[in-house]
C-alpha cells in the first residue's frame, strides 16, 4: 500500500491530466521508492465521508490530508514501474531495510511482529489480539513509531556519547560534552527514523526530537518548552493537517505535560527526598552497604519516576483517549511501568544495536535480535496478563467538542492550583496580591471548565431523549450495512459494517454511535452472512461490549470462525438462525426468521444464505433481506406470498441489480425503501433496480446521498429523519 500523486486518468475515452493524492492498493512483489512514476490498471474510487449521528467522520482524516482517492490494482494486471527515482540513496535504504526485516524473520526471535513494529515501523504483522491487548492496557504507543521510540534512541546514543566524551580528560580541558554528544546523537536518531519508514508520525517525532537535541547543542537547557513550541511550528507549516491528527495531539500533549508539570509534581510525591536521600548516600563511607543502598535508590527513583510521568499523562491524554478510542484504562500506570523500562533498557537498545550490525555481523546481529526477542516475548505476556483485568478497561462515550475543552480546562486549572499551593507551602510565603491572581485565576478556569462539561453533556441528554418507544437507525458504513435497533432499553445489532483502509468501522462508527446513545450492553448481534462488508465490524463489538447472543446462518466461512472464536472467549450464546426458529420476541418486537432453510444451505452462494428477517412492531414491518438475489426472492414471494408486505424495506445486496425483483417488491409493497452504499466501482445501486423500485415504492432513501436514517416508531405513525436534515411521518401500514 503506498500514497502517490495522480498524474493522470485514462478511463477509456483518452488520458487526462490531473491533480491528487491517492492510496494505491497493490499485489506485486515489486518494490516502489519515492519518486517512482508507476503505470497501473486499477480500480479508482473517491473516499466518502460517513454521514451518522452523533459520530465523527472517521474519513477527515484523508481529506485534512489532501488524500481523496483510493485505488485498488486489478488482479492480473501487472502494476510498471515507468520512471524511476534518479537518486540512489532511497532505494539502498529500502533494501537495508528488507535485509534487516529477513533478519528478523530467519532470527527466529519471540514475539518477532513486536520487533517488526518497533524497530522497522510494520505494524501490520502484528496479530489483531494483541494489538488490541496493548490497547485496552493503553501501551499500544510502544508498537507505534513515534516520539518515545525516537526519544528512546536519541537518548541511548546521547548517554553513549556521552560517557565516552566524559572518560577523555583531555577533552573535558578544552570542550563541554554535552552539545559534542547531543549533535552526535543526530545521526543514529536519523538513520532510524530512516529505517523505521519515515512515515507521517516518525516524520513529526523526528522534528521534534532534533529540535530538543538542537536545544542542548545551543546549550538552551532552561529553554524546552520554547524548543518544544518551535518543533510545533516547523511540522504545522510543513504540515497544516497535523494539527487534527490524532497521534501528533498525543505526543505532542505527553511531551508539553511532561516538561511543563513534571518537575513540580516530581517534587510533590517525594520525588526530591529521593533524591536527597541518594545525595547523602554518597556522601557517606564508602562500602557495600552504601553501594547496595545506592543501587536501590536509583532503581526506586528511576520507576518511581516513571509511574508519576505515567500517572501525568494518562490523566491529560485520558480525554482524547476517550474521544479518538472511546475507551479509558485504569491499567495503563502499572502497564507502562514494566512495559516502559523494559522496551528503554532492554528491548530497543539491544534492537537498535542490531540494525547495525546486520550488514557485516549477521551472526552476531541474528544474537541480538534473539536477545531483543526475549524481551519482546515478556512485554506480550505482561500486557496479556493485564489485558485479562478487563473490569479496569472502560468503554467510554466520545466527549463532544465542549466536554473536550472542559476537560481539559478543568484538569489545567486543578493541577496549576496543586502546584502552586503546594510551591507556597514551601516556601512559606505570605498571602500577597499575586498569590490571590493565581488563585482567582484557577477558580475561573475550573468554572469555565465545568460548565463547558455540562453544556456539552446537556446536548448528549437531549439527543437521547427521542420520541418512540422502537428506533431503526440505519448507520452510513460505506458499501456495507450495519442497523441498530433500539426497542426500549434492549438493543439488537444487524450487522457491524466493514473497513476503511485499516479502519475497522465497528470500531470508528458503530461503537461511537452504540456509546453515544448510552448503549453497552447489546441483546443480540446479528449476522446476516459471512461478508467482510456487514461481519467486520462485529469483530470489535463483541471484543468491546456485553453481547447475550450472537445470531448466525449455518453458512460458515473463517470469518464466522472469527466470531465464534470471539464469542467462546467472552461466553456469548450462539443461536444458529433458519426457518424453523420460532417467533423471537423481544421487548413486544417479533422477529421471524424467513431465510435460510436449514437444509441446503450449503448449496447457496454466501449472499443467498443470507438471514432474511421480519420485524414486527404494533402496526409497522421491517423487512431485512441481507444480500439474496432475484432467485431467492422468487422462492420466498411463493413460499410466503402476502406475509412479505412491510412498512419499511432494507434492499438487498446494496440495491444491486441482482436482486429487488419486481415480484419481490409487489408482494413486500414497501413505503419506504432504504439503501444502505456507499460510492464504488460496481455501480451499486443499480439504475435498473432503482427503477423497479420506484414503481413500488413512493420514497427511496439511499445511505451514499442522505447519509444515516433514523426511524422512530410512535403510537400509529413512523418518523423518519435523515442526516441531511430530512423528517417526515409515515402512517401505519
Amino acid at each position: 500500500r503506498l500514497l502517490g500523486e495522480l498524474v493522470w486518468i485514462d478511463n477509456g475515452k483518452g488520458a487526462k491530466p490531473t491533480q491528487g493524492k491517492v492510496w494505491l492498493n497493490y499485489h506485486s512483489e515489486e518494490q516502489f521508492f519515492k519518486g517512482d512514476e508507476i503505470i497501473g490498471l486499477v480500480r479508482l474510487n473517491r473516499i466518502k465521508g460517513f454521514k451518522n449521528f452523533y459520530v465523527p467522520d472517521p474519513s477527515l482524516k484523508f481529506s485534512k490530508a489532501g488524500i481523496y482517492f483510493s485505488a485498488s490494482q486489478v488482479r492480473g494486471v501487472p502494476v510498471y514501474k515507468v520512471g524511476a527515482y534518479q537518486k540512489k540513496f532511497s532505494p539502498a535504504l529500502y533494501k537495508y531495510r528488507d535485509v534487516v526485516s529477513e533478519e528478523l524473520e530467519k532470527s527466529g526471535a519471540g514475539s518477532s511482529y513486536l520487533l517488526s513494529a518497533m524497530l522497522l515501523g510494520e505494524r501490520g504483522k502484528i496479530p489483531d489480539q494483541v494489538w488490541r491487548q496493548f490497547q485496552a492496557t493503553n501501551s499500544s504507543h510502544i508498537l507505534v513509531v513515534s516520539g518515545l521510540h525516537l526519544g528512546l534512541v536519541s537518548g541511548f546514543y546521547f548517554l553513549l556519547f556521552l560517557g565516552f566524551l566524559r572518560v577523555q580528560p583531555w577533552l573535558l580541558k578544552r570542550i563541554d560534552p554535552y552539545p559534542i554528544a547531543g549533535f552526535l546523537s543526530i545521526i543514529p536518531t536519523t538513520f532510524y527514523a530512516l529505517i523505521s519508514g519515515f512515515r507521517i508520525p516518525t516524520f513529526r517525532a523526528w522534528i521534534m526530537v532534533l529540535t530538543l537535541l538542537f536545544a542542548i547543542v545551543l546549550r538552551k537547557y532552561r529553554s524546552l518548552v520554547n524548543a518544544l513550541g518551535l518543533a510545533g511550528i516547523i511540522i504545522l507549516i510543513l504540515d497544516p493537517s497535523s494539527l487534527f491528527d490524532a497521534s501528533f495531539q498525543l505526543s505532542f500533549l505527553a511531551v508539553l505535560v511532561l516538561i511543563w508539570y513534571f518537575p513540580g509534581f516530581w517534587r510533590i510525591a517525594g520525588g526530591e527526598k529521593l533524591k536527597q536521600e541518594l545525595y547523602l548516600t554518597k556522601l557517606e563511607k564508602k562500602g557495600i552497604w552504601a553501594w547496595m543502598r545506592m543501587l536501590w535508590l536509583k532503581i526506586a527513583i528511576y520507576f518511581y519516576g516513571i509511574f508519576i510521568a505515567t500517572i501525568l499523562i494518562q490523566l491529560f491524554l485520558a480525554p482524547l483517549n476517550a474521544y479518538y478510542f472511546s475507551q479509558i484504562s485504569l491499567l495503563g500506570p502499572f502497564a507502562n511501568l514494566i512495559i516502559i523500562p523494559l522496551c528503554g533498557l532492554w528491548v530497543c537498545p539491544v534492537g537498535f544495536l542490531g540494525l547495525w550490525f546486520v550488514a557485516f555481523l549477521p551472526e552476531f546481529a541474528e544474537w541480538l535480535f534473539n536477545l531483543a526477542g526475549i524481551g519482546a516475548q515478556i512485554m506480550e505476556q505482561v500486557v496479556g496478563f493485564l489485558a485479562s483485568f478487563e473490569t479496569f478497561n472502560f468503554l467510554i462515550r466520545p466527549p463532544t467538542g465542549l466536554e473536550l475543552l472542559g476537560w481539559f480546562l478543568t484538569l489545567f486549572s486543578i493541577s496549576e492550583f496543586i502546584y502552586n499551593i503546594t510551591l507556597f507551602r514551601e516556601k512559606k510565603t505570605k498571602p500577597n496580591w499575586n498569590k490571590t491572581l493565581i488563585f482567582i485565576w484557577s477558580g475561573l478556569l475550573l468554572i469555565s471548565g465545568l460548565v463547558l462539561i455540562f453544556s456539552g453533556y446537556q446536548d448528549v441528554k437531549k439527543s437521547r431523549e427521542e420520541i418512540g418507544q422502537v428506533q431503526v437507525n440505519l448507520l452510513d458504513v460505506g458499501l456495507g450495512q450495519s442497523l441498530v435497533i433500539e426497542l426500549d432499553k434492549k438493543y439488537v445489532l444487524l450487522d457491524g459494517g466493514g473497513r476503511l483502509g485499516r479502519i475497522n468501522l465497528g470500531e470508528a462508527v458503530v461503537s461511537k454511535f452504540l456509546l453515544t446513545r448510552g448503549i453497552k450492553r447489546l441483546e443480540a448481534v446479528i449476522l446476516s452472512h459471512p461478508e467482510q462488508d456487514h461481519s467486520a465490524g462485529l469483530e470489535y463489538i463483541l471484543t468491546r461490549f456485553k453481547v447475550e447472543e450472537l445470531w448466525l446462518t449455518e453458512k460458515t466461512n473463517p470469518q464466522t470462525q472469527t466470531l465464534l472464536e470471539l464469542a467462546q472467549q467472552k461466553g456469548v450464546k450462539v443461536r444458529w438462525i433458519n426457518t424453523k426458529q420460532p417467533l423471537i420476541t423481544i421487548n413486544r418486537a417479533k422477529f421471524e426468521i424467513l431465510h435460510p432453510a436449514q437444509e441446503g444451505i450449503e448449496k447457496l452462494t454466501v449472499n443467498d444464505s443470507s438471514a432474511v428477517i421480519k420485524m414486527t412492531y404494533g402496526e409497522f414491518s421491517f423487512l431485512f433481506p441481507g444480500d439474496i438475489s432475484a432467485r431467492i426472492e422468487k422462492k420466498l414471494v411463493q413460499q410466503y406470498g402476502n406475509k412479505l408486505k412491510s412498512t419499511v424495506l432494507v434492499a438487498s445486496h446494496h440495491g444491486s441489480d441482482s436482486g429487488s425483483s419486481k415480484e419481490f417488491l409487489k408482494a413486500v409493497s414497501p413505503k419506504l425503501i432504504l439503501i444502505s452504499g456507499g460510492e464504488s466501482n460496481l455501480g451499486l445501486p443499480s439504475n435498473k433496480a432503482l427503477e423497479r423500485m420506484r414503481e413500488y415504492s413512493p420514497i427511496i432513501i439511499r445511505t451514499d446521498q442522505k447519509g444515516a436514517v433514523k426511524l422512530s416508531v410512535d403510537h400509529d405513525q413512523l418518523q423518519v429523519k435523515t442526516f441531511s436534515g430530512k423528517t417526515f411521518i409515515l402512517d401505519r401500514i
